[in-house]
């Protein structure tokens, strides 16, 4: 199930594995795979070959828990897949969260999208789907009419009918009964800011390996932009990695990468999101900044290879990925075809980008992302300061000469 990330981020770090490694992009890809494929059988003819030395993927859904599931079954390296089903079981996940780290979980209760009533943690809430992708269908809701509006939109009805089949089927071979992932969760509202902390498990012992600041469209739950390392205080650095530790601990995740979404309101961090997963997004900003590019780390980890990691040693200072975004209807009159996003990218050394839009489109449906806006581009880049990141940030985004006009 390869993502959109897979092939740009393993060709940018092609130099590290290309002796060591012959990389197959299994089909579907992330974004094709339907409600209706056969997992199972996927799952069962991949494990049968013998010709496999690793497998993993930075797919969230149902990526993670398919590729664990062939590892497992081929006796090759690799985390359970329930660990990984359960990890990204948003209620499951919270109930262990709550076991290991206390301190660290945020109130929650269950919400049955067909008989929904006032929460039990009460008004406001974040409200989002047990399993989804993305943000779909995640927002803070207010009123118990609100809710009860949100739910009952025709796209969230499909979403629990068509999207969540492949979830229940894997749980129901690899994680038992009493779980239907068509339910939605109620979360505390959290302030402050937010962060991915990521890692990775070799063998027993967690570790963490960076974390990303993560900022936002002013006014919006939206991502503007992903900045690595943190800013945050080392006080509130240490909380996080330790909290990381002893959560994906807990969980018994074994070879694999994992990534954690958290906030820090200024005395305390809370998890906001476990994901059992490579974060392809974030590869190249370690790359950048600590000289080894995950997606490569990732193909030692899952070979059963020795891994070690070493902060900094990168060739630059600071890094970031920049999802560019629209929040109203738009025709886009004009975007960068492949060639010109080669001459951006030859123009500015270690940047990786890439449009999903082109010219004479009509961009007006922003259901399936974060519910308001529509990412049409992102790129990742690298500098020496905040002040270099800024400007080269504004010079790509010029560069890339997208010409769109609101309607």
């Amino acid at each position: 199930m390869p993502t959109m990330w897979d092939r740009r981020q393993l060709e940018a770090c092609r130099e590290d594995w290309h002796e060591r490694f012959v990389v197959e992009f299994g089909e579907p890809g992330d974004d094709e795979c339907r409600a209706d494929f056969p997992v199972l059988d996927y799952i069962d003819r991949m494990a049968r070959r013998t010709d496999i030395a690793g497998v993993f993927s930075s797919s969230d859904y149902p990526g993670a828990t398919i590729s664990a599931a062939i590892a497992t079954q081929a006796g090759l390296p690799g985390p359970d897949p329930r660990a990984v089903l359960c990890a990204s079981h948003k209620i499951v996940s919270r109930q262990m969260q709550q076991a290991a780290v206390p301190e660290a979980t945020a109130r929650f209760c269950t919400i049955d999208p067909d008989n929904a009533g006032p929460p039990e943690i009460g008004f406001p809430c974040f409200v989002k789907p047990v399993k989804g992708a993305f943000s779909m269908f995640s927002r803070r809701i207010n009123t118990l009419a609100e809710l009860q509006s949100h739910l009952d939109r025709p796209e969230v009805r499909e979403f629990r009918q068509g999207f969540m089949l492949p979830f229940n089927t894997l749980w129901q071979r690899y994680g038992g009964k009493g779980v239907d992932g068509s339910y939605f969760i109620a979360e505390e509202v959290l302030a402050g800011a937010q962060v991915t902390v990521e890692g990775f498990v070799a063998d027993d012992e967690p570790q963490t390996i960076g974390i990303v600041d993560t900022e936002f469209y002013p006014g919006t739950t939206s991502f503007s932009r992903f900045v690595y390392p943190s800013s945050l205080p080392a006080e509130a650095q240490q909380q996080m990695n330790d909290i990381a530790r002893k959560c994906i601990a807990a969980m018994g995740l074994k070879r694999c990468f994992f990534n954690i979404e958290m906030a820090w309101d200024g005395r305390r961090a809370y998890i906001i999101e476990v994901n059992p997963r490579i974060c392809g997004q974030f590869a190249d900003l370690h790359g950048k900044v600590d000289g080894v590019n995950t997606m490569a780390l990732a193909l030692d980890l899952v070979t059963g290879a020795d891994v070690a990691w070493t902060p900094g040693g990168g060739d630059y200072n600071f890094a970031a990925s920049v999802p560019l975004r629209v929040f109203a209807p738009t025709l886009v009159e004009q975007a960068p075809d492949a060639d010109q996003l080669a001459e951006v990218m030859a123009r500015f050394p270690a940047t990786l980008a890439w449009t999903e839009i082109t010219a004479g489109q009509m961009v007006d449906d922003f259901v399936f992302e974060d519910g308001a806006s529509f990412r049409y581009c992102v790129f990742n880049l690298g500098a020496n300061s905040r002040a270099e990141l800024n400007a080269r940030q504004r010079d790509i985004t010029s560069a890339l000469g997208f010409a769109l006009r609101a309607l």
